[in-house]
């Protein structure tokens, strides 16, 4: 509410996909143009997305299926991180329980990069990747973090 000035609002809608496209924005400005009040406006915008990018390495036991593993690890992360709202905390220890309550056949876990840049929607491009120290990460109130199969990487220590 009076984000640009009193009589305004912005709006940062949530879909189910985590990246939100121009076709999105617009219907959705086209509804919220006839339902809201006279003299009022309204602006519709989309998060800045920041990218994760992130690559553990995970130690078995033996007799893991280790592929189902990695690929179960991979999807936790990303599940978890596209979850988070705007200004949402990206916090190491709750990717950490994550990956190591999938199975009791992973012994460790250590996160062998970990960075972030800025995701264009549009091109689906990273810019701007920032290496990061491994300590919680907190985005701005007008940012959400992103990230996808492809900047996310799970792989066996060692190999």
């Amino acid at each position: 509410k009076n984000s640009y000035g009193f009589g305004t609002f912005t709006m940062y809608p949530r879909t189910e996909d985590p990246i939100i496209t121009d076709g999105v924005v617009e219907a959705i400005q086209q509804v919220v143009n006839t339902a809201k009040s006279v003299g009022t406006i309204s602006f519709v915008q989309v998060p800045e997305y920041l990218a994760v990018q992130i690559r553990i390495a995970l130690r078995f036991a033996i007799g893991a299926d280790k592929e189902d593993i990695l690929a179960r690890a991979r999807l936790s992360i990303v599940d978890y991180i596209v979850n988070q709202p705007e200004g949402g905390e990206i916090v190491i220890n709750e990717i950490i329980q994550r990956v190591m309550s999938i199975d009791n056949k992973i012994i460790d876990m250590d996160i062998l990069e970990y960075g972030y840049g800025v995701f264009d929607r549009n091109n689906r491009s990273v810019t701007g990747y920032t290496p990061l120290r491994l300590v919680n990460q907190v985005a701005d109130w007008n940012q959400r973090w992103y990230t996808n199969s492809s900047l996310c990487v799970a792989c066996q220590a060692g190999v």
